[in-house]
């Protein structure tokens, strides 16, 4: 089973098998989906061939994903438990990045948008709280991306 990122959502289980194109996609549909859920998770191995991650709160959730072979495929290849911890308000992996990116996907008007309205946006939408600091520099580099793109 290949991992698609338009499944991704409230819902999604990672399955035993489960096959990544790249530890980069992996990372990122493991942290939206601990964003979504209001899970923390924490990137206890992490190099070019494998990724192990456990749960913050020490509830018992490991996944580990590795590649496979000699191919550019990584799979996963244990997934322990589910989270039985309960819901973060602030998750520290809804980091700048990730807010950036959800402002780039979920909204036409970031300019327009204030930092306030931006927290809201992502409190409604998401359930996660997040900082002001937080909020303003993902509209920092969700401006620059746009302006980026603009020029190419």
């Amino acid at each position: 089973m290949k991992y698609n990122a338009e499944d991704m959502n409230k819902s999604f289980k990672f399955r035993l098998g489960m096959k990544f194109c790249s530890l980069k996609d992996f990372k990122h549909a493991l942290m939206e989906h601990s964003v979504l859920n209001g899970k923390e998770i924490k990137f206890v191995k992490n190099d070019d061939r494998r990724v192990r991650a456990v749960c913050k709160k020490k509830c018992g959730f490991l996944i580990m994903v590795s590649k496979v072979g000699g191919s550019q495929t990584f799979k996963v290849k244990t997934l322990v438990g589910s989270h039985r911890c309960g819901r973060v308000m602030f998750n520290k992996n809804a980091n700048k990045d990730w807010i950036a990116q959800v402002l780039l996907d979920k909204f036409l008007d970031v300019g327009n948008k204030t930092v306030n309205q931006i927290i809201d946006e992502v409190r409604k939408n998401y359930s996660v709280g997040v900082t002001p600091w937080r909020a303003a520099r993902a509209k920092e580099i969700a401006m620059d991306c746009m302006v980026g793109d603009g020029q190419r």
